[in-house]
């Protein structure tokens, strides 16, 4: 495996691990308002703790474990991105001029 391309995939994949951790709030209140029927932060918090298996109370991972969940999808898709594209680019050959 060459090493640019091991680099490309980890700067991606951590890349959108961050910004799906930045996103994680807004997926959160998207689930609470929509399935849930609540609003502002009441909806946040319902939000990331469902996504996380319910509140620490009830042995769930709570907000915390919904924004490692939104986190850890946005970076599988980043670096499995970045893993294809780049495997496209190493397998592409150019022709031979004789």
């Amino acid at each position: 495996m060459k090493f640019w391309k091991l680099a490309a995939c980890l700067g991606a994949g951590t890349l959108c691990i961050v910004t799906g951790g930045l996103a994680a709030p807004a997926v959160g209140a998207a689930i609470g308002s929509s399935f849930m029927g609540l609003s502002g932060a009441a909806a946040t918090s319902a939000g990331l703790a469902a996504l996380g298996g319910g509140s620490l109370a009830v042995g769930g991972a709570g907000m915390a474990g919904g924004t490692a969940l939104v986190s850890a999808i946005a970076g599988g898709i980043g670096a499995g991105a970045i893993a294809s594209e780049s495997s496209k680019a190493c397998t592409h050959k150019e022709p031979r001029v004789e």
